[in-house]
């Protein structure tokens, strides 16, 4: 297995050291690694460590650096249009990393509409895919934690999502160690944090 890890990272060096001279030759080399790694998510990328691996190519290659804008957006694009779950794995990681380094990226989820989608996914419960719906929490987390949420955005919060987020707490009471446990409780706060910063604007605005 450790060889197989070897050679993909082998050959996603090749795919994101490919000239990309247009749009389009960037959007082909883009769906080449998003396509490559996904087929080997399940079988050989197991960990967070190589996962991030795989992000990390992508991150440090030319292709990127030289087009950061644009990749950046593409990824942001297929974060709100994809929905096959080890697709969505390596594109919340590529955004979560990124937007570590760049709070811009963050302000452009929030700005093209991410916060929706990711209530969406994360809806979806654990269940359907525990690896993804993990990365997505602490995608929220990160994202909402740098830039301030909408009126909008907060409207889509709903009883529903919150009282899910407690109900999968519940199921983890025996475990304190699991690792749902840290990102779960922070997106609750994170949440209720910019709730308050809500109503303190609306009470401002009022004198």
């Amino acid at each position: 297995m450790h060889f197989f890890h070897k050679l993909t990272l082998l050959e996603l060096d090749d795919i994101v050291t490919t000239k990309c001279p247009s749009h389009e030759s960037i959007d082909n080399a883009l769906r080449t690694y998003l396509h490559f790694t996904t087929n080997f998510r399940d079988e050989y990328l197991h960990s967070d460590y190589n996962i991030a691996q795989c992000t990390h190519k992508l991150l440090e290659s030319e292709l990127f650096s030289a087009n950061k804008d644009y990749v950046r957006i593409q990824i942001v694009y297929c974060l709100l249009q994809e929905d096959e779950f080890s697709t969505l794995h390596l594109i919340a990681n590529f955004l979560l990393f990124d937007g570590k380094d760049n709070e811009g990226t963050f302000e452009t989820m929030i700005h093209e509409g991410c916060f929706p989608r990711l209530l969406e996914l994360i809806s979806k419960g654990k269940d359907t895919d525990p690896r993804l719906h993990r990365m997505l929490l602490e995608l929220m987390y990160e994202m909402s934690r740098v830039q301030r949420l909408t009126f909008e955005d907060l409207a889509q919060v709903d009883d529903a999502f919150v009282i899910s987020l407690f109900q999968l707490i519940e199921q983890l009471s025996d475990d304190v160690d699991d690792p749902y446990h840290y990102p779960v409780i922070r997106v609750l706060v994170i949440l209720l944090l910019h709730v308050s910063l809500g109503k303190l604007t609306c009470i401002h605005s009022l004198f």
